[in-house]
């Protein structure tokens, strides 16, 4: 799973912005082996929070200056969280755990989505010598690298990657004219997964 840093503040009532901002004001207060230098300080987004609350209570009047105190309030407490956004992302540096402990992992974290299998639809000749085009389809595919190998063993080590193959559809070029090839596409994910497709046998011309 991806952890997201909460950042969805402005769809949040103003009670549901103040529950947050004391729940991840307390969690990386009271971590600071984990958070030593944050930023803001903890002081500073304290007192933030302090005068959204008490603007919060000024705006059940109705008065509208009351209120409109109350919005910029919301508004400079809710940079501050995204200023202490950046900084545990950065802290993290990829493990998801820290976000989780700053308190600002939303609470239904992306799934990676599954790759499909990947098949190679086609491979054809493109009218010059030593080339063939590829295509390839495989569900949730971000990115896609032919290879190939003249080896009828198919040893691992004989597969060669094609550095210009990025896409579903691509070129091969600088194939030895009569000798029949094995080409196959590896294909990734958006979180490193990995996968192969069938494989097909083509002669170069």
């Amino acid at each position: 799973s991806i952890i997201r840093i909460t950042n969805g503040y402005d769809r949040m009532t103003d009670a549901e912005v103040l529950e947050k901002c004391l729940f991840i004001h307390q969690q990386v207060s009271t971590k600071t082996t984990l958070f030593p230098t944050p930023v803001p300080a903890m002081l500073v987004l304290k007192d933030s929070i302090d005068e959204y609350q008490a603007s919060m209570s000024s705006a059940q009047t109705g008065d509208t200056a009351a209120i409109s105190q109350k919005n910029q309030n919301r508004d400079a407490l809710i940079d501050k969280m995204h200023q202490l956004g950046n900084y545990v992302q950065l802290t993290a540096n990829g493990n998801p755990q820290i976000v989780v402990e700053a308190g600002m992992a939303d609470e239904k974290p992306r799934t990676a989505k599954v790759l499909g299998e990947a098949v190679i639809e086609a491979v054809s000749y493109t009218g010059t010598s030593g080339e063939l085009k590829v295509a390839a389809k495989c569900p949730n595919a971000k990115g896609y690298v032919a290879q190939i190998t003249s080896d009828p063993e198919l040893k691992p080590e004989s597969w060669k990657s094609m550095k210009n193959s990025t896409a579903s559809r691509c070129l091969v070029t600088g194939l030895t004219p009569g000798t029949v090839y094995f080409i196959r596409m590896q294909v990734s994910g958006s979180r490193n997964q990995s996968t192969y497709s069938n494989i097909v046998s083509k002669m170069a011309v």
